[in-house]
């Protein structure tokens, strides 16, 4: 029997070999896959001005696709989780709205560009060389050594929570959070005193629910799956009527982001279901959204008082052609996450329309530190109102419009800027991804993470205080929990099994 074994060992072959040859196909099989789109384009007599856009967009998709079946080849402990979700979001973010958007004409409509200046393919195909380069930017900084090294310096919160722990924790920051909510919304807390961390405290209500799904994730908790229950519906229902349609989706976001990050594996219909989620939902939340501003009304005063919106919602949703509201909702999810127009914008008027701009804005980032109570006259650290005078619709627009990071770059430094200040977002991504995301991470760890991944996968359309300040301040108040957690309790005494 035990010669059959050594022959049978001799015979088979070893799991990682057979792995190589699954990732050797899927990876052949990504540039063939490029090749039929791109000869379905010509096929389908695809204007001459959108061919060029349409190999660059195919390679970015190619290139990106490539990064993430790499990483899915990896053994579980060796994935780089935050990579893998921040590629899936740059694909939404750059090539999907390709497709829908600037293949077609719908991309050169001046009522929606974000510019009065039409758009062209050409302007189009530089800002998608722009988004092409700045990924491969972000990759090799990701894998250069400098992250690692880094992270073995940076103190990590070690100490694991029970149960119990986590469920307390839970229970002090949402109330906390909600209190810091409805004072906004009621008005009792002034402008004068906002701040990241008061912005921080603010999110721990939706980051609540995220502890309480590690603590059942890992703990199997009866009690955690009873408190989700009961918190997940008020949460939901309240985001809606904020008009936040990233807020209202947020619980349902933070149960994938645990299961991604305890089985560490994402699944592509979950990308495509939420994709698809948004899409039904992205009208009706639209026509609430400009019912609210158009009257001026906070989240709370409609509460008070619900029929009008709700009868507002349901004539539109029984009225509405099905085919037409997919096509709007569609094309309306394509537009909020389209990164391509602002992109592509910058990078024609950067240095030619607008001066480069010598990295002002990225000051902001050590500036945010200083608390207004401290520095009263402090201003309000947004370029949002800047883009849009200089790149969105103009100066007689009250509006805050996204750069991108790679947008930002490109506006002060040009293309400089961009490959060097991406290779260093690599690196910090790197950073973030040992600190929280290893396969020894504990349960502090894992929330840490879970808010860096959720400030990294939205904020791509925003600016840089984004991935450095807005991830800082998110964690800040995690890190202030862990270090009363570690000083006031002991280790639990039956630790959650490995992942």
């Amino acid at each position: 029997m035990e010669a059959h074994a050594i022959r049978q060992s001799a015979v088979s072959p070893p799991v990682h070999a057979a792995s190589s040859v699954g990732l050797l196909l899927r990876l052949f099989s990504l540039p063939l896959l490029g090749f039929l789109v791109f000869g379905a384009g010509l096929a389908v007599g695809l204007p001459s001005n959108r061919i060029p856009m349409l190999g660059v967009t195919i390679v970015t998709g190619v290139l990106i696709l490539a990064v993430v079946a790499i990483d899915r080849a990896r053994a579980p402990e060796r994935r780089n989780l935050l990579l893998t979700l921040f590629s899936f979001s740059y694909f939404v973010h750059f090539v999907l709205p390709v497709f829908v958007t600037y293949l077609g004409d719908l991309g050169y409509n001046p009522e929606s560009s974000v510019n009065p200046i039409p758009l062209t393919p050409e302007g189009v195909t530089r800002g998608l060389l722009a988004a092409l380069t700045a990924y491969a930017m972000l990759v090799a900084g990701y894998f250069l050594p400098f992250g690692p090294l880094l992270a073995k310096v940076v103190p990590r919160m070690r100490r694991e929570w029970s149960a119990e722990t986590a469920l307390a924790v839970a229970l002090v920051m949402i109330p906390a959070g909600w209190v810091v909510v409805l004072g906004a919304q009621f008005g009792l807390i002034p402008e004068r005193a906002g701040s990241g961390i008061l912005g921080s405290v603010a999110h721990s209500a939706s980051i609540g629910i995220g502890l309480i799904v590690l603590c059942y994730q890992r703990y199997r908790s009866r009690a955690a799956l009873v408190l989700l229950a009961l918190v997940i519906p008020p949460t939901m229902l309240f985001n809606f009527f904020t008009a936040s349609k990233i807020l209202f989706l947020m619980p349902l976001l933070l149960i994938a982001l645990v299961q991604v990050i305890v089985t560490r594996r994402l699944r592509w219909w979950w990308v495509a279901g939420f994709l698809v989620l948004m899409s039904l939902f992205y009208p009706v939340a639209e026509v609430y959204r400009q019912y609210l501003f158009k009257n001026e009304l906070r989240a709370v005063e409609v509460i008070a008082s619900p029929q009008r919106a709700f009868g507002l919602m349901a004539k539109f949703t029984t009225t509405s052609d099905p085919t037409d509201y997919v096509t709007a909702g569609v094309q309306s999810t394509a537009r909020r996450l389209d990164c391509v127009g602002i992109l592509s914008v910058i990078v024609r008027d950067a240095g030619h329309r607008v001066p480069f701009q010598g990295g002002w804005t990225i000051a902001y980032i050590p500036l945010t530190y200083i608390p207004r109570l401290l520095w009263p006259g402090k201003p309000k650290f947004t370029t949002g109102q800047w883009v849009t005078d200089n790149f969105g619709s103009g100066p007689q627009i009250r509006s805050s419009t996204g750069a991108t990071w790679m947008g930002e770059l490109y506006y002060n430094f040009g293309w400089t800027g961009l490959v060097v200040g991406m290779a260093i977002l690599g690196v910090w991504l790197r950073l973030l991804q040992e600190s929280f995301l290893g396969i020894h991470a504990t349960i502090p760890a894992m929330l840490a993470g879970i808010i860096t991944i959720i400030a990294l996968m939205g904020g791509v359309e925003g600016d840089l205080l984004m991935p450095t300040n807005g991830v800082i301040f998110g964690i800040a108040p995690i890190v202030i929990a862990h270090l009363i957690v570690r000083a006031t309790t002991g280790r639990p005494a039956r630790p959650p099994p490995p992942l």
